[in-house]
């Protein structure tokens, strides 16, 4: 809008000034079209798109427009493929001169939808997984999911959850409920982990990229002795324990899908923090911090920086305790790259025993393939890889810096990082451990891993 203006001329402020203010333009939503719809109920369309009809300018129109497009991405019910079209209402009704009718072209997701895959696990074990899920399962965004993993050594695990949004809620809110069973087998810790239990979930979201979520989980979990080389810290921590607990999640993350496994640019700061206590046998509180950042450079080069640590208080009131399976550990191929899963810490007759406190942090360069192919094809999910991870475990004073580094574990290293879709990235690296402490398991040389951390 505005006037035309010849080659090389530029605005003067006045005319800068007289730029179209669309609050100055009437508008009113005379009619709402939701193009697709087939099992979705009409209530909540309703509800959602309520807001819209408000509008009193076009501003209005717009900024309503796209967060009812948000929030109907939002309720699991449809593709994030949602297309706004508006255009002057007319016939019996229209508003004269300022009416509009708003259309959302919607794609409705299948009732049924799921798979069967193989990956590679944290402890390098070849696991088979599967998941089928029911969206929008009576019309109104609620999804019934179930999932197993069947490894080739010890590992099975399943889940089945029931999630519904809240949809009187502005910002994406929902409540959810699980029913899950694991077993786990930790060969540098020499102890089995057997858990099953029920979880009750509700999130909610403050923004775009503020979330929120409050949960209560409780569980039975059992650990066994792995193998008769098994530390006498880990035998005395042998048998079932009840835990119930309160869990609290604080989440900002800038970040979009795709650089959640190959860094592009953004963000991530995350707190978590449990209470265990509300019954059961076992009592702590735990606090665990992750801030990560990508920085894009030039050429698509990205540097990334990650800072994390724990810290946990045993509760030992009416006779409850900790187990060794509450303990933080250290060392993995794409969370502390140079050391064995778990490989690095506080250790007994190598029974490897997670401490009560540790902190770590890396800096990552990702870059394109030195022979990278053209933009926009398979070549854009492989990255170069240079890396360096500093941290420690076990008992420190966290305000004196030379209590921090007592100890301390460093490694670096190059490799290739390759995104497996939207769910992981597959790193295969060659590690150059420089500290190394009595008993960790360092890997000098190749290290292959699964990443499914944030």
């Amino acid at each position: 809008m505005g006037g035309a203006y010849g080659k090389g001329t530029n605005r003067t402020e006045n005319e800068k000034e007289k730029a179209f203010d669309f609050k100055k333009l009437d508008a009113r939503v005379d009619h709402i079209y939701v193009d697709g719809l087939s099992r979705t109920k009409d209530d909540i369309i309703h509800k959602i798109c309520h807001d819209l009809f408000q509008s009193t300018n076009f501003e209005e129109m717009l900024q309503h427009a796209h967060s009812t497009k948000t929030k109907l991405e939002s309720i699991g019910c449809f593709h994030n493929n949602i297309v706004i079209h508006l255009d002057t209402s007319s016939g019996p009704g229209a508003t004269p001169e300022y009416g509009y009718d708003v259309t959302f072209k919607v794609k409705e997701l299948r009732p049924v939808a799921g798979g069967v895959d193989t990956m590679v696990g944290l402890n390098n074990e070849a696991l088979l997984t599967g998941r089928v899920s029911t969206p929008n399962l009576v019309g109104r965004g609620e999804r019934l999911e179930g999932s197993f993993r069947q490894g080739s050594k010890e590992t099975r695990r399943y889940n089945l959850s029931l999630w519904k949004p809240l949809l009187l809620s502005k910002n994406g809110s929902s409540v959810s409920a699980s029913v899950f069973g694991d077993i786990q087998d930790w060969p540098p810790c020499k102890f089995k982990l057997g858990e099953s239990g029920i979880m009750l979930d509700f999130v909610y979201n403050n923004s775009k990229y503020m979330r929120n979520s409050i949960g209560w989980e409780g569980c039975v979990r059992d650990v066994a002795v792995g193998n008769r080389y098994a530390a006498f810290e880990v035998r005395e921590n042998a048998g079932s324990t009840l835990k119930s607990s309160l869990k609290h999640t604080l989440e900002y993350d800038t970040r979009g899908s795709l650089s959640k496994i190959l860094p592009s640019a953004g963000l991530l700061a995350q707190l978590t923090s449990e209470y265990a206590g509300l019954g059961g046998n076992v009592g702590f509180f735990k606090t665990n911090g992750l801030f990560r950042v990508d920085i894009p450079l030039p050429a698509d080069f990205v540097l990334q920086g990650t800072l994390n640590g724990g810290y946990m208080v045993p509760l030992h009131t009416d006779n409850k305790g900790v187990s060794i399976c509450d303990n933080f550990f250290l060392g993995g191929p794409v969370t502390f790259r140079g050391f064995d899963f778990r490989g690095a810490g506080p250790n007994i007759d190598g029974s490897f025993l997670g401490a009560k406190m540790y902190w770590s942090a890396g800096l990552s360069l990702f870059t394109p393939l030195p022979f990278r192919p053209k933009l926009g094809g398979f070549g854009d999910n492989f990255r170069a890889h240079f890396f360096s991870n500093v941290g420690n475990i076990g008992s420190f004073n966290i305000a004196d810096g030379a209590s921090l580094m007592d100890n301390a574990r460093l490694a670096c290293g190059l490799g290739l990082a390759m995104r497996l879709g939207q769910m992981a990235r597959l790193e295969l690296n060659y590690c150059f451990p420089v500290w190394v402490r009595d008993g960790d398991r360092s890997i000098h040389g190749i290290q292959v891993g699964l990443g499914t951390t944030p």
